[in-house]
């Protein structure tokens, strides 16, 4: 564990550090000290840039590194949060070792970036050069590839929106293990694979990811600096939903609080921990700047041993089948340019009765909807937007109608083998239309033996002046995205 400091350090905001100026003594400290990292010998000093960003992911997946600790990322699994948590708190020890040798603030601690409330990316890393007070030359920030956000675009509201994620009780549970906040694989960890993800990963995670595009839209995402502020936004957002309370807490599953992760601290010795100890910010000394004070964080929130009985009925009670009945399933397709429709002919008696949904006084069914065996001819496929029974989708961005589903994204498809085996089995997607099909049915329009699932390119950002969602970009020619099948599941 790092020494603790007496004082808690405090992630600020980007946005608010840069509201006076663009380059405050903060952000120009992280850039300074991201130039630093840059220089150094690659693959012999682990607290290099590229060695860091490796340990997250690497071009190749099946390349552990010299040390075995290369493409290591957590992901389509219940360790994406706690692993994310670890590897940024050992890289901002790394950063906050150079900050000081190089002057700056004695209080630095890794900013966030919080999207939901300024969608646009954060000045300083828009700019091409340092300041001229600070030296001029390269801004080692800045990431030219990123050409929508480079100009200041603003991601929709639609992208960043976490708000299903945390409505979302349990941490892992719901139809084919997808719905529950942070969950994914359980029981092992998974760097990408064919799993599904937790709600908080799928969205706004991943969907971030993809829009900001460039490096971000890889497994060796860390190369852009501003993947740290954005993890660090996607930590935040798991500490506020453990405060909201009503049943929310971190498993108490050994196989959770034991697995063993592996990292570098800025004396380059090996470091181990586990989901267990890094349950609390407060004991791994950092706080966001609008936490609230100690005493009104819930137990559950930093210390589930503690309240393991109690946690442990709970979770029982939450986590649902792994058996879910599949309602109907559509071929194989591919995703174009334009809209791309699967018609799916659903059974005609469900054991699971989805007219529970409408019942009263009765726990409604689960009803998903899985994307499997997604391959890409390009890594670098659009992101789509799925619709349910629309009536008229023309060129999308409908955000904000009933029939809208949500996003589909390819993030880490680069690495769709997961855990080094080579499985080639696809990227798979879930969505919860739980909800969508209880208003279909409430207004009478819900086709018991029939529904039509619609995938059109995605709108992604809004125009400045207007706020009108801008549409995507014309493709030159069709992405290469094939699915195995779309499938309909209830439980």
């Amino acid at each position: 564990m790092p020494p603790v400091p007496a004082v808690p350090l405090v992630r600020r905001e980007i946005w608010s550090l840069e509201r006076v100026t663009t380059w405050d003594p903060y952000t120009l400290a992280y850039a300074r000290a991201i130039g630093e990292m840059r220089t150094r010998a690659f693959p012999a000093d682990q607290s290099s840039y590229r060695y860091q960003a490796a340990m997250h992911g690497t071009d190749n997946v099946n390349d552990l590194g010299p040390d075995g600790v290369w493409n290591g990322c957590q992901h389509a699994s219940w360790f994406f949060l706690p692993w994310h948590r670890m590897y940024i708190l050992w890289f901002e020890r790394i950063v906050r070792r150079i900050v000081l040798a190089q002057g700056g603030p004695a209080d630095w601690a890794l900013p966030y970036w919080n999207w939901q409330t300024n969608r646009a990316l954060p000045p300083a890393f828009r700019q091409a050069n340092l300041p001229a007070s600070a030296g001029g030359g390269p801004n080692p920030l800045f990431i030219r590839d990123r050409v929508a956000v480079n100009a200041g675009t603003a991601m929709l509201a639609a992208v960043v929106n976490s708000s299903a994620a945390s409505a979302t009780i349990p941490f892992v549970g719901g139809p084919a293990g997808a719905f529950g906040f942070g969950g994914g694989v359980i029981g092992r960890p998974s760097h990408f694979g064919a799993g599904l993800t937790g709600r908080l990963e799928s969205q706004p995670h991943n969907n971030v990811h993809r829009t900001i595009g460039s490096f971000m839209a890889t497994a060796a995402s860390p190369l852009d600096p501003i993947f740290w502020l954005h993890h660090a936004q996607v930590d935040r957002l798991w500490g506020i939903w453990l405060r909201l309370g009503g049943g929310r807490a971190n498993p108490t599953d050994a196989r959770w609080l034991t697995q063993r992760f592996t990292f570098y601290n800025a004396d380059l010795q090996r470091v181990t921990q586990t989901p267990g100890e890094v349950v609390s910010t407060a004991l791994l000394g950092y706080r966001y700047d609008d936490d609230p004070p100690p005493a009104a964080i819930p137990l559950t929130a930093f210390a589930p041993q503690q309240a393991a009985a109690a946690l442990k009925a709970t979770e029982e009670l939450l986590v649902v089948s792994d058996e879910p009945e599949e309602l109907g399933a559509s071929g194989p397709l591919d995703l174009g340019r334009d809209v791309t429709s699967a018609p799916i002919e659903l059974v005609a008696q469900p054991v699971n009765n989805l007219g529970l949904l409408t019942a009263p006084n009765t726990a409604p069914s689960s009803v998903a909807l899985i994307v499997e065996g997604i391959t890409l001819d390009d890594p670098g496929a659009p992101t789509y937007e799925v619709y349910l029974n629309i009536p008229y989708v023309g060129d999308g961005g409908h955000h904000d109608s009933p029939h809208f589903v949500g996003f589909l994204e390819f993030f880490g498809a680069d690495h769709d083998h997961g855990d080094h085996e080579g499985n080639g089995q696809g990227t798979k997607r879930a969505f919860d239309i739980t909800s969508l099909v209880h208003q279909l049915q409430q207004q009478g329009t819900w086709d018991p033996a029939r529904v039509e699932v619609s995938f059109v390119p995605a709108h992604l950002f809004e125009d400045q002046q207007t706020g009108r969602s801008l549409a995507p970009a014309a493709m030159e020619r069709d992405p290469g995205v094939h699915v195995k099948a779309v499938r309909i599941l209830t439980e």
